[in-house]
């Protein structure tokens, strides 16, 4: 243990690594003095509640709430009361004894509770006019996606979504200094992940959950759709493939695949044979006509352009979720709603595949735009 805690202070710093051992021990009273002093003495006016306090919410959105005083953490809830009790404690919140509770006692809302129950947490919360972050994936069915949209899309200045890849500094670099490149040639991204050994009984594998596919795939698949979006209404469809390693455990050890008819090439690889002892790893490679970025871990980039090479390096690990949780108190990180929608029913589709044993699939943009309802004029939005 005290090797892990070394590494991971390497990784993300002295004090994420701290709260993420103390996320493991929940005996953490103190955990705000070590984040940041100044939560005690000029605590934020702006009320927060969390729906659903296990690690994640414990070590990755508490933490970055404290650390840069975005709200103050005042309602929580978890169907697990010891879960909800200790996050409390360790935040001086309120434990609350139903989710309506936080939402009618707060400004702003974090779902970050099992997956099948995203949805209808975060509609709860939009219908009583609050912020809403919700992590991903924002839906794990199709008839919870629509509903949602139905919703957001008439309150998308309250809906942020979870999905953090593309709001870390190297994507956001890329993206930033390389758009005309992006929003004008195809792209090659191959993705590498080596991911947490997961039971076969763990609720992240149950059909209402939505799979591996909607717990893990989506992160990866809405990084693609976030890479291309400034040619989305240029295209016509999207590909699908799904190779398993193992046809009784489908949605682990596996390939998946998109192409699009613009040329542009996704590929996925999830591997978890062991628990790797960092958590979970990643190689990312992307090439769009001389451009090729070579990203390793979100740690360090390699980017070359022609005859000219760029090294980026970060202090610590940051694959985006700082940026992603300050989303609703910050318009500067906002994303396009429709991105996450359209990139999670790719996911939702990835998933239903995986549930019947499907291993290719053809979706065009017009069945998507059929199924948000949505109209040509909004689709250029």
């Amino acid at each position: 243990m005290l090797g892990k805690l070394l590494r991971f202070i390497k990784i993300y710093g002295v004090r994420r690594a701290m709260v993420k051992a103390a996320g493991r021990l929940r005996n953490v009273r103190w955990l705000p003095l070590i984040i940041n002093p100044l939560y005690f003495i000029l605590k934020p006016q702006i009320k927060v509640g969390i729906i659903g306090a296990g690690q994640f919410s414990f070590s990755t959105i508490s933490f970055f709430l404290v650390a840069n005083r975005l709200g103050r953490i005042s309602s929580v809830f978890d169907i697990n009361a010891d879960n909800a009790k200790t996050l409390s404690l360790a935040y001086n919140a309120k434990q609350c004894d139903t989710p309506d509770e936080v939402i009618q006692a707060v400004d702003v809302v974090y779902v970050a509770s099992n997956h099948n129950s995203h949805t209808s947490y975060a509609l709860s919360a939009l219908q009583q006019e609050k912020k809403v972050y919700c992590e991903k994936p924002i839906a794990a069915t199709f008839d919870q996606l629509r509903e949602l949209y139905k919703v957001v899309s008439k309150k998308d200045d309250l809906f942020f979504c979870g999905y953090n890849r593309p709001h870390s500094s190297i994507i956001r670099h890329c993206k930033t200094k390389y758009a005309s490149i992006f929003n004008e040639q195809p792209i090659t991204m191959s993705c590498y992940v080596r991911g947490h050994d997961i039971p076969s009984d763990h609720w992240y594998r149950n059909p209402d959950e939505g799979t591996r596919i909607c717990g893990n795939a989506g992160h990866w698949v809405d990084l693609f759709i976030s890479t291309i979006w400034g040619r989305y209404n240029s295209l016509k469809y999207f590909s699908l493939n799904i190779i398993s390693s193992n046809s009784n455990d489908l949605d682990d050890n596996m390939l998946i695949s998109i192409i699009t008819d613009a040329g542009d090439l996704f590929n996925l690889t999830i591997s978890s044979r062991s628990e790797p002892f960092e958590g979970i790893d990643e190689t990312i490679n992307i090439q769009a006509g001389s451009l090729n970025v070579k990203i390793d871990d979100f740690r360090s980039a390699k980017i070359n352009n022609e005859h000219f090479v760029t090294h980026l390096k970060n202090w610590v690990k940051d694959v985006g979720h700082e940026k992603s949780i300050e989303q609703p108190f910050s318009k500067e990180n906002t994303r396009n709603y429709m991105e996450y929608f359209v990139s999670t029913y790719l996911t939702v589709s990835l998933a239903d595949m995986i549930l019947n044993k499907q291993t290719a699939k053809k979706i065009t943009i017009l069945e998507i735009m059929d199924f948000f309802n949505e109209t040509s004029t909004s689709r250029s939005r």
